[in-house]
């Protein structure tokens, strides 16, 4: 029997298809051993980054994947970038085949009037970032993306759904506020702190026992990450029962 290596540069889509092709052609006169080579962390490239969480339909394709992945003859070697911890000139040494199966990293230009106008924003940046993807992880600090976020309730929906299912900016809040507990966790609450929590959260129109604590209302992340943009005054208010809520584990 001929024995092949062969390796792929890619682990997304196209280079599962193109390692399924090649197990579908294996016989019993001919064999594939399949190495494949990602330079992300994690595989499976647009299924993973480019379709959005609420299509759970369509990254089912990822079974698939599965399988090819748990084969005997199969593979992944992630956090390796062709370029530059390896070159396609060393895979060529050492293997009879090199596939070359990446995608495009840019957006296509589409060259109407208005692409370039402030709040026009590819779906190539903002589609990774809506899945977690690292290289676009900078995207929602740019300010001018934030105003854009804030000027259309739908974009501010799907950046606090975004933000409720993968914690992107929420990460900073979360440290500072486990800091915060973790000093003043065993101090008590004085009479005039829960004064000031009482007339807080009546504000926010959170109702409030008679004895000033707090409702034990359980909140959506994506509400207080929503509240935090349109209203941070408010939201700085209520600080101290969001701090008890995250500690409490009422922020779902």
């Amino acid at each position: 029997m001929l024995a092949y290596k062969v390796a792929i540069v890619g682990a997304g889509p196209a280079g599962y298809f193109a390692a399924q092709a090649l197990n579908n052609i294996s016989d019993s006169d001919h064999s594939f051993a399949i190495d494949m080579f990602e330079r992300l962390p994690t595989p499976w490239g647009l299924v993973r980054s480019g379709v959005a969480p609420d299509h759970p339909k369509i990254k089912t394709v990822s079974k698939v994947f599965e399988k090819i992945a748990t084969g005997e003859n199969f593979r992944l070697f992630a956090n390796i970038e062709i370029g530059k911890d390896l070159t396609v000139e060393q895979l060529q040494d050492r293997y009879d085949a090199v596939i070359v199966a990446t995608g495009s990293s840019l957006g296509k230009k589409l060259g109407i009037p208005g692409e370039d106008l402030r709040g026009s924003l590819s779906a190539a940046n903002f589609v990774p970032w809506y899945n977690a993807h690292p290289d676009f992880a900078d995207v929602v600090r740019d300010g001018e993306f934030i105003e854009w976020v804030k000027a259309s309730p739908m974009r501010l929906n799907i950046y606090a759904m975004a933000d409720a299912n993968y914690d992107f900016n929420a990460a900073d809040e979360l440290i500072t506020t486990f800091k915060q507990i973790r000093t003043s966790k065993t101090q008590q609450t004085t009479d005039a702190g829960n004064a000031v929590r009482k007339q807080n959260l009546k504000a926010a129109g959170v109702d409030v026992g008679g004895t000033g604590e707090s409702s034990k209302k359980v909140y959506r992340r994506a509400d207080l990450i929503r509240l935090r943009m349109t209203d941070p005054d408010r939201y700085e208010a209520l600080q101290p029962e969001i701090m008890a809520a995250y500690s409490e584990g009422r922020v779902k």
